[in-house]
């Protein structure tokens, strides 16, 4: 009874009281997950065509890149297309910050986030509200297919002092 009131009431209210829509993106998750292997395809090079036009149009990095190498999205169908592009290195990301932001997000949009630097500099990168709730949507399927459920107790251990806000 109280997995189904979490799901049903609690998760929601805190949706809700929060702004976040995680629970719509883990259904979608959970839904694709039995898609057949061409389904999945189709789905995924939509996706990968909105983002290559989104990069090109919105972000002053890519439309140089895109540019130098005579390409735009129309131009870049599938996953093995994306050969034509080069690389996009920590050190790039580091050197262009700045022109590696769409500019369809103003700053107070933006959430700063960065790795834990386990290569020897942490790299900090910026997310939009959405990407986080996709983020969360997965680690939600993920602990479904370990066995977890709403409103089961979980144990979770973390240590990175980075991590570890003391005020």
């Amino acid at each position: 009874m109280y997995r189904f009131i979490s799901r049903k009431i609690i998760y929601p209210l805190y949706e809700l009281a929060s702004g976040r829509r995680i629970l719509s993106k883990l259904a979608q998750l959970e839904e694709s997950q039995w898609w057949s292997p061409d389904a999945l395809v189709d789905w995924q090079q939509a996706r990968l065509s909105e983002l290559l036009h989104h990069a090109y149009n919105t972000v002053p990095y890519y439309r140089r890149i895109f540019d130098d190498v005579g390409v735009t999205p129309d131009d870049l169908h599938t996953v093995d297309d994306l050969r034509r592009l080069p690389l996009l290195t920590k050190s790039i990301i580091q050197e262009h910050q700045a022109e590696l932001v769409s500019t369809l997000y103003p700053p107070k949009r933006r959430i700063a986030n960065y790795t834990g630097g386990s290569t020897g500099t942490p790299m900090h990168f910026y997310q939009d509200q959405q990407q986080r709730d996709w983020g969360s949507a997965n680690k939600l399927r993920c602990n479904r297919w370990a066995g977890w459920d709403f409103g089961k107790r979980t144990l979770r251990l973390w240590g990175h002092p980075r991590d570890l806000k003391v005020t």
